[in-house]
């Protein structure tokens, strides 16, 4: 008998094909082979953990050295006095007492409320009430 050579059957000659395989990629800064990267996490807070600090700044009747939460201005800050439920507490106080001592609250910074403001975006950094009222 003899070969087939001229007629070979088309499902045999057909190569499937092979898979694609990406090649390995380099990890990123910072991370670590097979480390994944948690989801909704700024990549800066990875790096290093942030320390807290919380100060804690007694403010008086004089402008006090301080920084500014918003915009971060340290500096001195604004300081303004202002007549309000306090001062009109001791007021009634007085007119019952002795009524002609009715106005003195009003000139005394003391018995006024303090009122410290940042020196370049005027946010309220602190309050001090009168010290009669403590």
């Amino acid at each position: 008998m003899g070969t087939l050579t001229a007629m070979q059957d088309p499902a045999q000659s057909i190569v499937p094909p092979q898979p694609y395989h990406m090649p390995p990629q380099p990890p990123c800064v910072g991370q670590m082979p097979n480390q994944q990267i948690p989801v909704g996490v700024p990549l800066a807070n990875l790096s290093q953990p942030q320390e807290a600090r919380i100060v804690i700044i007694k403010f008086g009747r004089t402008p006090t050295a301080a920084m500014c939460p918003d915009c971060g201005f340290r500096g001195l800050t604004r300081v303004h006095h202002e007549a309000r439920s306090d001062t009109g507490i001791i007021m009634c106080v007085l007119c019952i007492v002795f009524w002609p001592a009715m106005f003195i609250p009003l000139c005394v910074e003391s018995c006024k409320t303090t009122v410290h403001h940042c020196g370049n975006c005027n946010r309220t950094l602190g309050i001090v009430k009168p010290d009669c009222c403590d």
